[in-house]
């Protein structure tokens, strides 16, 4: 759990590759966009000072899988519109426009 931005979640696996840092998602269904940003929130729980790797791993239903290699350039880009996204939604729920 992220004290500051009151988030869960963690990835579902995380290492070393080529040298650096790694947090790996595996998904059954397809790689959406947001990708991106629940990857970079599970990053900053872990330790927000690192600059993240992120690989996505679509699993298909016929035995293949299609990787995604995250651009490591926009890890903190991405963290910043992720946090920013929670922030809204903390103030929606606050403002009493939408319900948790």
């Amino acid at each position: 759990m992220n004290a500051l931005y009151h988030y869960r979640g963690r990835a579902d696996r995380t290492g070393i590759r080529n040298g650096k840092d790694c947090l790996l998602d595996i998904k059954l269904g397809a790689i959406q966009p947001a990708v991106k940003l629940q990857l970079c929130l599970y990053g900053y729980a872990l330790d927000p000072e690192k600059w993240w790797e992120r690989l996505a791993v679509q699993l298909c239903a016929d035995g293949t899988y299609r990787a995604m290699k995250i651009e490591r350039m926009t890890y903190h880009a991405d963290l910043k519109t992720a946090q920013a996204a929670i922030r809204l939604a903390q103030w929606k729920i606050q403002e009493g426009l939408i319900r948790k």
